[in-house]
């Protein structure tokens, strides 16, 4: 078999653009989904300068200085950022029992979820801690919430008033919430507890 002549047609064939790039165009693509969530358009509003955060909390993360406005419930508070502006933020990595809900019942350890939220925020210099993604589909802030250095949404966790739960990306203490969890689970606290 020799060489093909152009009348022949050749049997092996060389890969077109599509089949070579499109793999990573694909690649890209995902990767962009993936990161796309903690970017900010240009039109959303950045919750405060850089001048305006805290120092970095134990972990070398920022945090934002709050003022809180008023407790929603269990895993919402309303809080005044340092540049005047009102925000709606929801606890990253928990999920306590609907309190407020008016399509919804009041669920067991509801109440009692927004009224420890409410005890722990009381009187106490309130910090946010961001992760990867800084708003959810609500257009409410995301964060971790700290009192007087207390991690207010593992401290739910640990005394069973609130569940774990993990929304990519934003899984940085994702391992303290569920270790939280589990000790709570085993020792049948809150919504752990037998009936």
């Amino acid at each position: 078999m020799g060489t093909p002549t152009r009348d022949e047609e050749c049997p092996i064939r060389r890969p077109g653009l599509a089949s070579v790039f499109g793999p990573i165009l694909i690649a890209l693509l995902l990767l962009l989904a993936l990161l796309g969530g903690g970017l900010a358009c240009a039109d959303q509003q950045r919750p405060a300068a850089s001048t305006d955060r805290a120092a970095d909390g134990p972990e070398g993360y920022p945090r934002l200085s709050v003022d809180v406005v008023r407790v929603v419930d269990g895993d919402t508070i309303l809080v005044r950022l340092p540049n005047g502006a009102t925000e709606r933020v929801r606890y990253i990595g928990i999920d306590t029992p609907e309190s407020v809900r008016p399509e919804q019942p009041v669920e067991p350890y509801g109440p009692e979820a927004a009224n420890r939220n409410r005890e722990l925020l009381r009187n106490a210099e309130v910090e946010l801690e961001f992760d990867v993604q800084e708003r959810d589909r609500y257009g409410r802030l995301l964060a971790y919430v700290f009192a007087d250095g207390t991690f207010v949404n593992r401290r739910l966790v640990e005394e069973g008033l609130a569940l774990a739960i993990t929304y990519a990306p934003n899984v940085r203490n994702q391992q303290k919430l569920l270790d939280a969890q589990r000790r709570a689970r085993r020792e049948a606290l809150g919504i752990w507890s037998p009936g």
